[in-house]
């Protein structure tokens, strides 16, 4: 395989481009797993194909197993991220349905693959990649955990995957749970938090220069595993688990120089997991298995509550993309999953029992629009598959009968309370 290096720090190697050819010495490739099962439920209208399947083997090197549990997509840049092994696969959104099924890609525990566009490595012998994010330059911020060092680090790539910048040391906690970018007029940062950590940690690196991140100071702001953005520039961090679990919603600036939450939320039960749809944040109540909707109205926030389908202890997701939600659960006892679509803020249930019939843990969910179609991408662990949904774009009512949907979403999932404050 050809190896690129870092001009900045060419000790790395960071990108691997990629070439998988599989060698005289690779064993038989055992049955993989089966295909999704029939019939697809109406929100689903075909099932476009597979990206990845783990055939496993038994013996040394077995923990090395490429495995679809961590998705992120960003649709400005085309891109769909995959947590892959000890790497981060990229894939192009644009390419992806048309490269379904092609397993030229074979990995040294059987696994098979559609090729990744790119292929990115961390700095360390045995990473384990934890969060990333990345900023409007199109730089990544990659935050792992390596077991073979007393810190934690985060990688810092540019869009061709080429290491910038590497930030490693106590600044940067053993075990980063979260790591997030934040933009001022002039200056780029990098949050780093340790939630899982004792004591737990949130510093912030400011990286206008990728080359030479520097750290700041620590921030005031409650350690963090979860976090979703609006457009308008508000940031809503939760922690899971804790009890009681509270949501805090921060202006950026407030958010970097330690200034109080514009609003602040309490339950009982944990908060598991949060998204946005750049205008409101939907949060997924572990106590209650429901949705809670959180917007900004008028200068005032509102709550509203409905059912949820899907639930589990360990670290279930929610996810937005194209007026659909997706609740993935996990490993876990419960709901494997279940899908919403969502009209102005409302989220109305479509559909949860395809998703026990699905053969894996669904661990993410993801939907997102692709050339004309709109993708469902399942990581279902040593499986992920690619489903094309319903377009939201050519069903009339949610383009001419708003108001009558509203009404008939709020009945259909059992609207619980709705709380101004």
């Amino acid at each position: 395989m050809q190896i690129l290096r870092s001009g900045v720090a060419a000790a790395c190697v960071v990108v691997v481009a990629l070439a998988f050819v599989a060698t005289a010495q690779t064993p038989p490739i055992p049955p993989g797993p089966p295909p999704p099962p029939t019939p697809y439920p109406p929100v689903i209208t075909s099932y476009a194909g597979r990206l990845l399947e783990v055939r496993y083997f038994t013996g040394p090197g077995t923990g090395n197993v490429i495995r679809a549990d961590f998705l992120k997509v960003d649709a400005a840049r085309d891109r769909l991220y995959m947590r892959f092994g000890r790497g981060l696969a990229v894939y192009r959104l644009s390419t992806l349905f048309e490269r379904l099924n092609d397993f030229s890609g074979i990995g040294g525990q059987g696994e098979r693959f559609v090729p990744p566009d790119l292929l990115i490595s961390v700095p360390a012998a045995v990473p384990e990649i934890g969060d990333f994010d990345w900023d409007s330059r199109g730089y990544l911020y990659i935050s792992y955990y390596d077991p073979g060092s007393q810190f934690g680090g985060v990688v810092i790539v540019d869009s061709n995957g080429v290491q910038r910048g590497n930030i490693s040391g106590p600044e940067v906690g053993i075990r980063p749970s979260a790591a997030l970018t934040i933009a001022s007029t002039s200056r780029q940062y990098l949050v780093v938090s340790n939630a899982f950590t004792v004591p737990s940690r949130v510093t912030l690196f400011d990286v206008t220069s990728p080359s030479t991140p520097s750290y700041l100071r620590d921030l005031s702001v409650p350690a963090f595993n979860a976090y979703a953005r609006t457009d308008d520039g508000l940031i809503g961090i939760i922690r899971h688990p804790t009890l009681p679990g509270t949501m805090k919603v921060f202006t950026s600036d407030a958010f970097v120089s330690g200034g109080p939450p514009t609003f602040e939320l309490t339950l009982p039960a944990s908060f598991a997991d949060i998204a946005s749809d750049g205008r409101r944040f939907f949060l997924l109540d572990m106590g209650q298995f429901r949705i809670t909707v959180v917007e900004q109205v008028a200068g005032i926030f509102r709550t509203n509550d409905f059912q949820a389908f899907a639930g589990g202890i360990f670290f279930p997701r929610i996810n937005y993309g194209e007026n659909y939600l997706t609740i993935s659960r996990g490993p876990s006892l419960g709901t494997q999953g279940s899908i919403y679509r969502v009209l102005n803020g409302v989220p109305t249930f479509l559909e949860k029992d395809y998703f026990n019939r699905y053969p894996g843990w669904i661990m993410e969910m993801v939907t997102v629009r692709a050339g004309n179609r709109v993708l469902l991408i399942i990581a279902g662990n040593e499986i992920a598959d690619v489903f094309v949904l319903e377009d939201p774009r050519a069903i009339p009512t949610l383009s001419g009968l708003a108001s009558i949907a509203i009404v008939f979403g709020l009945a259909m999932v059992g609207l619980a309370s709705t709380r101004a404050h």
